[in-house]
């Protein structure tokens, strides 16, 4: 081959590469797109905020589940140790005793547990028998955790904890509370 040859064909794959390298550029240094419609205007978009285009329109989901956060004490703290997921409260076991049908968690400062296991009589005898994870009365905490839960006339859903302070019966959690809608 001649070296002429060559050095033509060097020299034109070199330019050849400038100018794909400066298409390049330029496309990355665009900022915005356009979109023309029909009727002659123009809206514009930041690529920088484009997350994705589609040719199907998009659909509107609805949260599965509905979710509150309550504060649950163990025995000897100051807050409520019975949570009712149905009314969406804790109560103290002055408060539950009143409100005996709505008790479905206690918490005893270590442990979540079904109000048949309760100490006071008036719980335990309330009707509601809650499961932990699938077959569990009551299920030892940590931070976060996230246990399924479903009582035995058929409220269901998630317990989070979220935040632990103290240590034992005088344990305060936070939790989130997940209930289908």
């Amino acid at each position: 081959m001649n070296t002429k040859k060559t050095n033509m064909m060097i020299k034109r794959i070199i330019t050849l590469f400038l100018i794909l390298g400066a298409f390049v550029a330029q496309s990355f240094a665009q900022e915005k797109i356009y979109v023309w419609k029909k009727n002659g205007t123009a809206v514009s978009y930041n690529i920088a905020e484009i997350d994705s285009i589609s040719f199907t329109a998009p659909t509107i989901s609805t949260p599965l589940y509905e979710t509150f956060t309550a504060n649950l004490g163990g025995s000897t703290s100051n807050t409520g140790s019975y949570l009712s997921v149905s009314k969406k409260v804790t109560y103290t076991l002055v408060q539950a005793i009143e409100n005996v049908g709505y008790v479905e968690i206690i918490f005893d400062g270590t442990q979540l547990k079904s109000p048949h296991l309760a100490v006071s009589a008036d719980i335990a005898s309330n009707g509601v028998i809650t499961t932990f994870n699938n077959n569990y009365y009551y299920i030892n905490i940590t931070l976060g955790g996230k246990y399924s839960f479903e009582t035995n006339n058929g409220l269901k859903g998630y317990i989070s904890i979220d935040a632990v302070d103290g240590y034992g019966s005088a344990t305060v959690i936070s939790v989130t509370v997940e209930t289908p809608k």
